[in-house]
């Protein structure tokens, strides 16, 4: 715990997405969100997995009004 009371993982987000009875669990930290999408993407890219093109535009929409004021990840 810090001074304020909180524990470091306080700040861990999670998404999951449910896809044909395939779950898809992303964790990531508050303020990485802009590296979230990148893990999305590569999970679309992936032929392994049902995930698509729309199933991320529609997670997207989730937490794009977190990631829409952070600078890109370097």
């Amino acid at each position: 715990m810090n001074e304020h009371g909180v524990a470091p993982t306080d700040d861990r987000q999670y998404l999951l997405l449910s896809k044909n009875g395939h779950r898809y669990l992303f964790c990531y930290r508050r303020g990485q969100e802009q590296g979230l999408y990148f893990r999305l993407i590569d999970c679309v890219r992936d032929s392994k997995t049902e995930y698509g093109w729309p199933d991320l535009f529609v997670a997207l929409e989730h937490i794009a009004p977190f990631a829409a004021h952070l600078p890109p990840e370097t």
